[in-house]
């Protein structure tokens, strides 16, 4: 394995950890013990961020090889995705 994909390879991993850490931990404190609050909803925006990073890196080395529309189609999805982040931050009761 070459050396920039083992890094990339190491990094998408160490993300896809956290991120069910996160999902743990969320699942506990909503599911379990009813909590809500800042702190929550900021984990939740944690874990929205890491799934992006995971499943954005994980994505674009499937279409870096790909024709043309396959990236123009990840940009748009990760666009969408970033505006439905700031869109909740913005505009979700807390």
């Amino acid at each position: 394995m070459e050396p920039e994909k083992k890094s990339t390879t190491k990094l998408v991993n160490a993300f896809a950890f956290f991120t069910m850490a996160i999902i743990a931990t969320l699942i506990i404190l909503e599911n379990v013990l009813g909590l809500t609050g800042t702190f929550v909803y900021a984990m939740k925006t944690a874990e929205s961020v890491l799934m992006l990073l995971t499943l954005g890196i994980s994505a674009f080395n499937f279409v870096k090889d790909k024709e043309k529309g396959w990236k123009i189609a990840y940009w748009i999805i990760i666009a969408i995705y970033v505006a439905a982040i700031a869109f909740i931050w913005i505009f979700a009761k807390k």
